[in-house]
């Protein structure tokens, strides 16, 4: 840790185009110090209503921050920006609908000092249910949000009315983070558009069309503009200081208002100055830990996590975490494609992995499997369905009864589909990321022993999402879903109406009675008969096989022992603006 001094991390490249050179350190004093955090990735934005990636979910966590969020510690709704959490009401005049009234803290204030007003809560509901624009991970959440009015005798007030009750609602719009309108929206260009509006095809059509700058403000806001250059809110830090691909700074604001509540964690101002620096390869993280260039890193594999932990030297500076996340892996299985819509070819590929070797290999017995897209851990885990193992007998039998057989004896299984004669080749994708290609080279070496010949091509994360999972131009790709604390809403990646580039159902999963089970469980408000239908929805996704299923891992991070800090099991595992210095 360093006072006052950025320019000392001086990056250069080495041979291998991996390695850093740090300059010295000295012990934080006061106030006045400095934390330095390794991240593997440029997270290339920073706007979590366009962004939700989990790298830059590191960053603006201390730069953007929501009405209210679920606590680090006892993981229970708190209220940041408002008072109380609100409860739930009905308006009797308007046939029982069912409504919120909120409130902002009346110190609460955005950058330029302007009080946090109901106009900007309103502006960005507005963006969200835009269609145009890149928010769609929280535009079904707020398919029931029927209006919002602003009191106009108090703008720190507003009311939100749903049209339908809704599982998630109070959660969904009171834990999404808030944008400035003044800086998001200076020329009032969604002013003229009603909620209402926003979800007419037509009138939004005859928006963009009236005024050419509106396709253009829209354009501004899905890109770089307000995601890079122009980044403003009202948590703890601002952004002073971005290098692609080398580092990002943030520094905590002078004269805060959340100082007046220095027990919310999320309004805290720990180091005075956090410093990311990007280092994608772990070897050069790790020794930069060892240098004591990197005080704080996560998402270490967890071989090396358990190695760095055992060693009695290391474990004197460092202190180690291990929460587990709401997170688990799988293996996105394009369900549109010809070979793959059929669940006997998608269960096949599930028997030719063998999962509790990556867990033992991979995470050194740090991960719990799973059969569904459902977090083991959450109480409607449907746990007596069974776990899928690798059996590559099982899994001929299942193509062959697929009618695959291989027809020219060359060791690939072939079958007529629409008329032609198609040979059993799966086009798989990966990034460099170890643990993925890794599992990919798994499944392409069983698959062979079944007939099934797996093509592997290795790009970039975001070039693949971009590429080939949004245009479901690929057959099977590791994927990662991240999660809240809320119960599951399955509707974004499950259901068929969301099987849209924009969307999440990046799998192209459908099925009717899935879609029926999952707009039951968004409507009904008790959880006990929520849970029971969630049960039944696993059985229904478990016979289908969308996708392969495999494990969730526990988050892995190292402190500097400088430092006092630790993990919790919300995303993304930690909170280094909560953390103190050990002068």
């Amino acid at each position: 840790m360093k006072k006052n001094n950025r320019s000392w991390f001086l990056f250069i490249i080495l041979a291998l185009g991996l390695g850093l050179i740090f300059g010295c350190k000295s012990e934080p004093s006061g106030s006045d110090f400095e934390i330095n955090i390794r991240i593997k990735e440029d997270p290339a934005r920073l706007n979590p209503l366009f962004h939700l990636g989990v790298t830059a979910r590191l960053v603006h966590q201390y730069i953007f921050v929501p009405l209210a969020d679920y606590h680090p510690d006892h993981y229970e709704l708190t209220p940041i920006l408002i008072d109380r959490i609100p409860e739930k009401q009905i308006d009797e005049s308007a046939n029982g609908q069912s409504f919120y009234d909120i409130r902002f803290k009346e110190d609460a204030v955005w950058e330029d000092g302007s009080h946090i007003s109901g106009e900007d809560y309103l502006f960005t509901v507005k963006l969200i249910v835009h269609p145009d624009m890149g928010t769609g991970a929280y535009r079904g959440y707020f398919d029931f949000v029927d209006d919002i009015v602003v009191d106009t005798a108090d703008l720190k007030a507003f009311r939100v009315y749903f049209s339908n009750d809704y599982m998630l609602g109070l959660e969904s719009i009171i834990t999404i983070p808030i944008l400035p309108k003044y800086v998001y929206d200076p020329d009032g260009r969604l002013d003229d558009l009603s909620i209402k509006d926003l979800r007419n095809k037509k009138k939004v059509e005859e928006w963009t069309i009236k005024d050419a700058g509106n396709a253009e403000y829209v354009s501004a806001l899905n890109g770089l503009k307000y995601g890079k250059d122009i980044i403003s809110n009202c948590g703890p830090y601002k952004l002073t200081g971005w290098e692609t691909d080398q580092n990002l700074v943030i520094e905590a604001k002078e004269n805060y208002w959340g100082k007046n509540y220095p027990e919310n964690p999320f309004l805290q101002q720990g180091p005075g100055v956090m410093n990311f620096y990007i280092i994608p390869d772990e070897t050069t993280c790790i020794s930069q830990l060892k240098e004591g260039n990197i005080d704080v890193a996560s998402s270490i594999s967890t071989q090396r996590f358990v190695e760095l932990k055992n060693n009695p030297v290391f474990e004197k500076e460092f202190s180690f975490h291990s929460p587990a996340l709401m997170r688990f892996y799988f293996l996105g299985i394009n369900n549109r494609h010809p070979i793959l819509s059929d669940p006997k070819v998608r269960r096949a590929l599930a028997m030719l992995l063998d999962v509790d070797q990556i867990i033992k290999n991979m995470e050194d017995g740090l991960g719990q499997r799973l059969s569904v897209p459902i977090h083991p851990a959450r109480s409607y885990y449907h746990k007596d369905l069974p776990l899928i193992h690798l059996d590559t007998e099982g899994a001929s039998r299942l193509l062959h009864e697929a009618g695959w057989v291989d027809t020219d004896q060359n060791g690939i299984l072939d079958k007529v589909i629409q008329g032609k004669k198609t040979e059993l080749i799966i086009e798989g994708f990966t990034s460099q990321q170890e643990l993925g290609r890794n599992i990919m080279l798994m499944l392409q070496e069983n698959a062979r022993n079944a007939g099934i010949r797996v093509d592997i091509t290795t790009k970039d994360f975001s070039v693949i999402m971009r590429d080939h999972v949004r245009t479901r131009d690929y057959g099977i790709t590791p994927l990662v879903i991240n999660q809240d604390l809320n119960d599951d809403d399955p509707y974004q990646r499950w259901h068929s109406d969301n099987d849209d580039p924009s969307k999440g159902n990046t799998v192209s999963y459908r099925n009717p009675e899935a879609d029926r089970l999952i707009m039951k469980i968004r409507s009904v408000p008790g959880r006990d008969q929520r849970h029971e239908l969630y049960k039944r929805l696993q059985e229904v996704m478990f016979e289908d096989t969308p996708s392969i299923f495999l494990y969730a891992p526990v988050e892995t991070i190292i402190i500097s022992s400088h430092w006092k800090g630790g993990g919790t099991v919300k995303r993304p595992g930690y909170m280094a603006n909560t953390f103190k210095p050990k002068i």
